[in-house]
């Protein structure tokens, strides 16, 4: 009488021990892509930090460097000598531009082909004896 229960009764209710080889490598294989879903997840955020870390250094030099010669420049009321200083921060190169408002020209041939940060300001400039609005950009460019 037990046989025939067995045999009537659905697969699903039979007394079942342990679990087959095909059921293991399947567990494996998803485990395996959680695992390395979760590694790469890892790596990109760190490669986003790492990033996020260069903009935020390049943003303080610029801020830096704008303020000094935002000084330099509204103690003269004229265009600082040097239009490309020296970066504080090795890896990093620094590009000065001042421009009357009326006439702005944005260049972008040194650093195009770089990350960079810019920040600006207005400065008064002695134009021909006259004080005039210019735009003073800073521009702090690296590779990579």
């Amino acid at each position: 009488m037990n046989r025939l229960a067995d045999t009537l009764r659905p697969k699903l209710y039979r007394d079942e021990r342990g679990v087959t080889l095909v059921e293991v490598l399947a567990a494996a294989a998803i485990l395996a892509m959680i695992v390395i879903g979760f590694t790469r997840l890892s790596y990109l955020t760190t490669r986003v930090d790492a990033g996020i870390d260069r903009k935020s250094e390049a943003a303080r030099i610029a801020n830096s460097v704008l303020a000094q010669t935002r000084e330099i420049v509204m103690s003269t009321h004229a265009a600082p000598a040097n239009l490309e200083p020296a970066s504080p921060v090795p890896g990093y190169r620094i590009y000065l531009q001042l421009a009357p408002i009326q006439a702005i020209s944005y260049e972008t041939d040194k650093f195009q082909d770089s990350s960079h940060v810019s920040v600006q300001s207005v400065v008064p400039v002695s134009d021909n004896g006259t004080l005039q609005p210019f735009l003073l950009s800073v521009t702090v460019y690296w590779e990579g």
